[in-house]
């Protein structure tokens, strides 16, 4: 009875050291994922503000829809991550979307009519303070839990319209962790 007592405690012990351990190295990779992500989502916004500011650079501005699928294109393939990438008209409703196939659910819908009052608080943020809002996660118009992205497109000191980021959860775990 002494020795099975004594080896269930040191069982015990051994499990306990075991499971501190898996938590240990879970917290861990769970706090490298969060900096890998965070790192992600930087350069995406960052990426979608250049596009921005590329396509009002331009003198005299051309705010065609040409213009911004040569754009979209070029961002879309170089920074893997996003869903798709919008343009919305000064009052917020999604009129040119790439790439078109997949995210064709997205076009003609309104940040004011989103079912969620977060993604419409942000994109009302976005059009009071003309500056980058990024929605909290969400269920997005493509479908699926994910963050939007408004940057207001600003000429002459006037709202152009804005570009939207669509950025799923689930593609950007996967780019973090490749």
């Amino acid at each position: 009875l002494f020795f099975a007592v004594i080896a269930l405690l040191l069982w015990e012990k051994q499990n306990d050291y075991e499971r501190n351990l898996v938590l240990r190295y879970t917290e861990g990779s769970a706090e490298q994922m969060a900096i890998r992500v965070e790192g992600l989502m930087k350069v995406r916004i960052a990426a979608i503000e250049l596009l921005g500011d590329r396509w009002v650079e331009r003198r005299p501005p051309d705010f065609s829809r040409k213009r911004f699928l040569q754009f979209a294109g070029t961002f879309y393939r170089h920074y893997p991550g996003f869903t798709g990438i919008n343009w919305m008209d000064a009052d917020g409703v999604v009129r040119w979307v790439f790439p078109e196939e997949a995210n064709a659910i997205a076009k003609d819908k309104a940040a004011y009519e989103h079912p969620d009052p977060r993604y419409r608080a942000a994109f009302e943020r976005a059009k009071e303070n003309h500056q980058e809002q990024v929605t909290p996660c969400l269920e997005v118009y493509q479908g699926g839990a994910g963050f939007d992205v408004f940057v207001p497109l600003v000429h002459d000191g006037r709202v152009q319209g804005y570009l939207d980021g669509v950025f799923p959860v689930g593609r950007l775990l996967e780019t973090a962790l490749a």
